[in-house]
């Protein structure tokens, strides 16, 4: 079932995703995802960590870095997260259109296909909670 359909039936305060983003300083980044998960929690909501997508092509050594940090403080305060890297990465994917404007911005149609992800990450994230 696709997030659109269930739009009706999900308290979306309720669960708030975050993404990793380039701009993000690398300094005190676990702390700093610690202390969202923190205010999420203070409110009720439930965190989903988003490893941020880039092109191939460009170098990732920074942004893996920042991934590793999101999955190791994800893994330890027991947060889901999805790696959208590593989705818009597969060959069926990365060479069914162009995803990419340039090195991190996508057109619409790379938008689309991070959206259904997202999406999809959502959903399994709430039914495996047992919120469906």
């Amino acid at each position: 079932m696709t997030l659109g359909r269930r739009r009706t039936t999900l308290n979306f305060n309720y669960f708030r995703d975050i993404a990793l983003s380039n701009n993000d300083p690398s300094n005190e980044f676990g702390l700093r995802l610690a202390s969202i998960i923190d205010m999420n929690e203070a409110i009720g909501a439930q965190s989903l960590f988003v490893l941020e997508a880039n092109t191939i092509e460009k170098n990732k050594r920074g942004l893996a870095r920042k991934h590793a940090t999101m999955v190791e403080v994800a893994t330890h305060r027991n947060i889901p997260w999805i790696d959208l890297h590593g989705h818009l990465q597969k060959p069926k994917l990365y060479d069914s259109g162009i995803i990419w404007w340039d090195g991190v911005h996508m057109t619409s149609y790379g938008q689309a296909l991070a959206g259904a992800y997202i999406a999809d990450g959502i959903i399994a994230n709430l039914e495996n909670r047992g919120l469906d």
